[in-house]
C-alpha cells in the first residue's frame, strides 16, 4: 500500500509521463534525488553545529549551557594493575643522612622476659624517621636605634636604621614573600591570601598589606624581568629560552623525504573525503564548502608553513609553551576577577615572568622572591 507521499507524488509523475515519457519521469526522479542530497548534506550541517562545544571547537565553556556530558570518574579498564607500572621511577620518602634531631630510645629491660639490660652493649641501632614541619610562628624583630647628644653638632643624633627597615611598624621579606607567592604564583585573592596566613601563621594581614607586597616584590624583580626581555628580544622565538641543544640545524634528507610524502598522502586522501562542491549552473561567486575541506586545502597550500619546524629545528612543534606562558593572565582573571588598573596588570604579569622563567631554571620559586626582597634577584643572563 502506497504511502501518502508517494500518492502525492503521482500526478506529478503522470504528468511528467504525458509530458515527454520515460525519459521525462526519468529526469524527474533525477531532480527528486538531487534536492534529497542537498537536504541530506543540510541536515549533517546542522547536525555537527548543533554538537559543537567548548571540548571539541574553539566555543567558550559558557556556551554549552546547562545540559553538560557527566564524566564518569570511575578507572577505565586498561588491563593492567593499579599503582607504579614497571619500568616507572616512582617517587619515594627516603631516610635522610643528616637529620635534625635526634631521639635515642634506650633499652633498659627486656619487654619478653624482664631481666635488666642497663649495663649491656649496644650491639646495634634500628632507625626511623618523621619528616614534619616545625611550629610556624610570627617571629618579631625590634630595631632600637640609640639616640645620643653630640657636643660638635650640638644637637641630638640618632642612629640609622637599616635600609629595609623604613617605618614604625612593617613586614618582613619572608612574609611578604609569602604574600607574594600565594597572591602572583597560586592566583589566590587578596582575602583569601589572608586567611591562609591566618591559619597558618596566627597572623592575618590586612588586603592593602598583600598589595603592597605584591608591589614592592614587583620592583624587586624588575632587574631580573629587564634581563629577561632583553634575553627574549635576540631569541628567534620568543617562547622558547631553552632551544634544541642537539645542534643540528635541520632534519637529514633522507628522513624528512618519506615523512613529506606521507603528509601529502594524508592530505589528498582527505580531500578525497571531502570533495569539492560544485557550482550551480548560472550561479556567481564562489561556492561554500565544507569547513574539513577549507582546513585540509590551507594545510596543503601552506604546507611549508605547518612543516617549518622539520625545516628549522628553532621553531617548535607546537605552539603550546607560549599559549601556556600567557594563559596565566586569564585564570587570574577567572579566579580572582578583573585588574582593577593598568598598574596592577603590570605588576601581576612582571612577577609572573620572574617566577615563569624561575620555574624553567629549575629554581625554587619561595627562595627567588626571598632572594629579590633581599635585593639579589635571579640573574638570568645568557652565560
Amino acid at each position: 500500500m502506497l504511502s501518502d507521499s508517494a500518492k502525492a507524488l503521482r500526478p506529478e509523475i503522470q504528468s511528467a509521463f504525458d509530458a515527454g515519457g520515460l525519459d521525462a519521469v526519468c529526469e524527474l526522479f533525477s531532480q527528486l534525488e538531487a534536492r534529497v542530497e542537498q537536504l541530506v548534506a543540510r541536515v549533517q550541517e546542522l547536525e555537527k553545529r548543533l554538537n559543537m562545544n567548548s571540548s571539541n571547537s574553539s566555543k567558550p565553556p559558557s556556551s554549552d549551557g546547562l545540559k553538560r556530558k557527566t564524566k564518569s570518574l570511575r578507572r577505565k579498564n586498561t588491563g593492567r594493575k593499579p599503582g607504579g607500572q614497571p619500568g616507572h621511577p616512582g617517587q619515594t620518602l627516603q631516610q635522610s643522612p643528616a637529620p635534625d634531631i635526634t631521639h635515642c630510645i634506650a633499652l633498659d629491660r627486656c619487654p619478653d622476659c624482664g631481666p635488666d639490660l642497663c649495663d649491656e652493649p649496644v650491639a646495634s641501632e634500628e632507625k626511623r624517621q618523621v619528616f614534619d614541619l616545625p611550629l610556624i610562628a610570627m617571629k618579631v624583630s625590634e630595631h632600637r636605634a640609640e639616640c645620643k647628644w653630640c657636643p660638635a653638632c650640638v644637637k641630638w643624633i640618632t642612629a640609622p636604621f637599616p635600609a629595609e627597615v623604613s617605618v614604625p611598624v612593617q613586614y618582613g621579606h619572608g612574609m611578604q614573600s609569602v604574600m607574594s607567592y600565594l597572591n602572583i604564583a597560586q592566583l589566590l585573592p587578596c582575602e583569601c591570601t589572608a586567611e591562609v596566613c591566618q591559619d597558618l601563621f596566627g597572623h592575618r594581614p590586612s588586603a592593602a598589606s598583600v598589595v603592597r607586597a605584591v608591589a614592592r616584590c614587583a620592583e624587586k624583580v624588575a632587574p631580573a624581568v629587564e634581563r629577561i626581555a632583553g634575553v627574549l628580544r635576540e631569541a628567534k622565538q620568543l617562547h622558547a629560552n631553552d632551544a634544541r641543544q642537539r645542534g643540528q640545524k635541520h632534519i637529514a634528507k633522507t628522513t624528512l623525504k618519506p615523512l613529506l610524502a606521507d603528509y601529502d598522502l594524508w592530505i589528498s586522501k582527505g580531500l578525497k573525503s571531502h570533495p569539492e562542491v560544485a557550482k550551480p549552473a548560472g550561479k556567481r561567486g564562489r561556492v561554500k564548502q565544507s569547513k574539513e575541506r577549507n582546513q585540509l586545502m590551507r594545510m596543503s597550500k601552506m604546507r611549508d608553513e605547518v612543516l617549518r619546524f622539520t625545516h628549522d629545528l628553532n621553531v617548535p612543534f607546537d605552539n603550546n609553551q607560549a599559549e601556556r606562558d600567557l594563559r596565566m593572565i586569564k585564570v587570574q582573571q577567572k579566579v580572582s576577577g578583573c585588574f582593577r588598573s593598568e598598574r596592577g596588570a603590570q605588576i601581576f604579569c612582571a612577577i609572573r615572568s620572574y617566577l615563569s622563567t624561575t620555574r624553567k631554571h629549575g629554581l625554587n620559586l619561595m627562595d627567588s622572591i626571598k632572594s629579590a626582597f633581599a635585593g639579589k634577584p635571579v640573574d638570568f643572563a645568557p652565560e
